[in-house]
């Protein structure tokens, strides 16, 4: 599917449903050298913001200086998660072998 206007023409209307019309230029963008660095750095930024007590402890002061009842309870949840990350909970394993199987990957990408 070509999406090119050509000299004179209106720039056709790129469809966007489920018959996936869309997808072949989003994997032309993504795999952009800039697009896909640029997609990479920033979720590396949102893990590492994530997992930081303090984002957790701010959007829960965020969410809490709103007052409705369901903003409440965001920031409750919010609050839990700094606890936990902040290890007030113990030392929390996601899965069983959780330290093994990330141990494997990061041989298989080089890092460990």
């Amino acid at each position: 599917m070509n999406h090119e206007s050509r000299p004179g023409q209106p720039a056709p209307v790129v469809k966007h449903g489920v018959d996936g019309s869309l997808r072949p230029e989003l994997v032309k963008l993504i795999t952009r050298d800039a697009t896909l660095e640029a997609i990479h750095f920033r979720a590396v930024q949102q893990t590492f913001l994530e997992a930081s007590i303090l984002y957790w402890q701010r959007r829960a002061a965020d969410f809490a200086a709103v007052g409705t009842p369901r903003c409440d309870a965001i920031a409750d949840a919010c609050g839990r998660h700094a606890r936990l990350l902040a290890g007030e909970f113990g030392e929390v394993e996601p899965w069983p072998g959780f330290a093994d199987d990330l141990a494997a990957i990061l041989d298989d990408v080089g890092v460990g």
